[in-house]
């Protein structure tokens, strides 16, 4: 009698001992996965971070590229800082958007063409620490800094090729 306990008792501990090792190992490929999907999660953002920046700014030159309505330059004739200049015309009034760099934000503003405005009136959109602007006949290249140092560079070919060239 005491024989066939003692087969049950051994038995069950080895059952216990076989879902122990079952749950340990569960345990130590979800611990595994959860630091895995961490890591691709921040890279994923910093990623998107720095990839906004330049596809907001292609997107925005597609949508307005039209002869001679895109070019860079400074933001006015008293401010050096360089701007991505986008015009359009609606009914008979000139509306100019400018994209440029102030104070670590990406920044755009809105206006009509004859509007007099200063760099802290536009929207922020993005944290930015520089963006360089380059045109050349029909080619603009736009250079983007962010805070940690990355830098992503685009060169846009204007489909219109009849761009400004108000280069510096």
């Amino acid at each position: 009698m005491y024989k066939e306990r003692d087969k049950h008792g051994v038995s069950s501990v080895a059952v216990l001992l076989l879902m122990s090792i079952f749950a340990v190992c569960v345990l130590m490929v979800l611990l595994t996965g959860a630091s895995s999907y961490k890591r691709l999660a921040s890279r994923d953002s910093k990623v998107y971070e720095w990839r906004t920046g330049i596809q907001y700014i292609t997107a925005k030159i597609r949508q307005t590229d039209e002869s001679g309505a895109v070019w860079i330059d400074d933001f006015d004739e008293n401010v050096q800082v360089d701007t991505l200049f986008l015009s359009e015309i609606i009914g008979k009034q000139t509306y100019i958007t400018r994209i440029y760099c102030y104070n670590g934000y990406l920044y755009e503003l809105y206006t009509s063409e004859d509007a007099s405005m200063n760099l802290q009136d536009g929207t922020q959109i993005m944290p930015l620490k520089e963006m360089k602007l380059g045109q050349k006949d029909n080619r603009l290249a736009v250079s983007l800094t962010d805070e940690n140092n990355t830098k992503v560079q685009q060169i846009l070919t204007l489909r219109s090729k009849g761009g400004q060239n108000n280069e510096k």
